[in-house]
């Protein structure tokens, strides 16, 4: 009798011990699979916050491409252009990322494993604020009881402008420091006013940047108030070969949602089209926006060596377009 109850309470002891041991060595791999889930995640994030705080734009891509980063880099004595390309390699499932160099391959690598279809990785760019949300899901395909292990992780990554911290003015783009060899010119002489009435400031007020403003008051067009003026640069003598024109314009306005163009002058004249346009947000906040003149524009001021500016705002109701400061920079 003690023998036989001796082999019981030893049969309930294995059976527990079995059932604990087979526990522990499922959750061995799943715990594993997690951990690996994870470390997917967490490189993707490293590169693609990464490249979006170096990025001056993003390009939506086409499959298998999700989109792609670029940006200029001014340290050295040549500007460097960048790119910074994701996208999904079926073949090995993983979310790939290519780097390029003024359009040269530099480096291809894996920034997240175990991406069974392109689907399982998302990246959706909103222009307006400027921040791209990417969404991965790795799966770990594990065999057995196991089973496969998925996750998803998300981002949020904001350009440059938005990531630093600094801006100037307030709640716009920061004005960057011109790259090496750049020279900056102003406005030569007073404006020419074509619609709207003149207040104050002249050629000096657009010089610098203080709170000397070169002030216009809206006249009626049809239905519309408007201010429209021309201005032109000093002369743009250096460096001897620009392949690239900045144009940076400092304003304000005393009203909410003034819809401003600027026309930059090429050899056909004035384009129909406005080479760069925004709209005013704020009343009385200063505001500073630049873009950058197209090649055949380029090329014309390179002989000219004189740049034209046209500046047109237009609201519902009457304004006073203050202009701070205009410079045009001439990068080699």
């Amino acid at each position: 009798m003690e023998v036989v109850i001796a082999l019981g309470i030893a049969g309930l002891l294995v059976a527990t011990l079995a059932g604990t041991l087979s526990l522990t060595v499922a959750q061995v791999p799943k715990e594993g699979a997690k951990t690996a889930v994870e470390n997917r995640l967490e490189l993707a994030r490293y590169w693609v916050t990464r490249d979006a705080n170096s990025a001056e734009s993003y390009t939506v891509g086409t499959s298998p491409q999700y989109g792609t980063f670029a940006w200029r880099d001014f340290s050295g004595e040549a500007t460097v252009n960048h790119q910074a390309i994701y996208y999904y390699d079926a073949a090995l499932k993983v979310l790939l990322r290519e780097e390029k160099r003024d359009g040269i391959t530099q480096s291809t690598f894996q920034v997240a494993a175990d991406i069974i279809q392109e689907g399982d990785v998302t990246f959706n760019w909103s222009p307006a604020q400027q921040k791209v949300t990417v969404v991965i899901t790795p799966t770990i395909q594990e065999a057995h009881a196991v089973g496969d292990i998925s996750r998803t992780g998300s981002l949020v990554a904001f350009l440059r402008y938005e990531a630093e911290g600094i801006v100037s003015p307030p709640r716009e783009v920061p004005v960057p420091t011109p790259p090496p060899g750049s020279q900056t010119y102003y406005v030569a002489a007073t404006p020419t006013i074509f619609t709207g009435t003149y207040v104050s400031g002249n050629a000096a007020s657009l010089q610098t940047a203080d709170t000397d403003y070169y002030k216009v008051d809206s006249a009626t067009v049809g239905g519309s108030k408007v201010v429209s003026w021309e201005a032109y640069s000093q002369t743009m003598t250096a460096p001897p070969t620009m392949s690239q024109i900045e144009v940076r314009f400092t304003a304000k306005v005393n009203k909410k949602n003034v819809a401003m163009e600027l026309f930059v002058k090429d050899a056909a004249g004035y384009p129909p089209s406005a080479d760069f346009a925004f709209t005013f947000t704020e009343q009385d906040t200063e505001e500073t926006r630049s873009f950058y003149l197209d090649a055949a524009t380029v090329s014309y001021i390179n002989t000219t060596e004189v740049l034209y500016l046209k500046v047109t705002g237009t609201a519902g109701s009457s304004f006073t377009l203050d202009t701070n400061q205009v410079m045009f920079i001439a990068i080699p």
